[in-house]
């Protein structure tokens, strides 16, 4: 963008920014070429400070909206994935205790553990189940 205003400030003859400059910027009167246009923008609803405010906020609270239900089907997928994963390997464990198998012990220490962790993960789990906006 700032190569493409670089080359129309050329060819109209007017000062060229580099990027050092353009971060300086706080608002759109700080560009000379938008004063010079025929017509001023900077009168448009949108070129207000209040106006770009509020459609940010707009924008921020949809992107949550889109978020929360992104969540919801993400919450059901951990709790479906900690249920089997916790079945799978209950189940294998079982096999390979009946086969005397040595790699019984690290895999029960390796249940143990996803045990306690999904104990802590169901917790919260029941607190996201109970938020008003949760519909998973």
């Amino acid at each position: 963008a700032l190569r493409r205003y670089n080359d129309a400030a050329k060819a109209l003859n007017r000062q060229q920014l580099d990027w050092k400059d353009v971060a300086t910027y706080g608002s759109l009167a700080d560009f000379e070429l938008l004063q010079e246009c025929r017509e001023d923008i900077r009168e448009r609803p949108w070129a207000e400070s209040k106006n770009r405010q509020a459609a940010l906020h707009w924008l921020r609270l949809e992107r949550a909206k889109e978020e929360r239900e992104r969540l919801n089907v993400e919450v059901s997928r951990l709790a479906n994935w900690m249920s089997k994963e916790e079945t799978l390997l209950s189940v294998t464990a079982d096999r390979l205790r009946h086969e005397a198998s040595p790699l019984v012990t690290a895999l029960e220490d390796l249940l143990a553990c996803r045990l306690r962790q999904n104990c802590i993960h169901r917790q919260q789990i029941r607190q996201i189940y109970g938020l008003a906006c949760y519909n998973g």
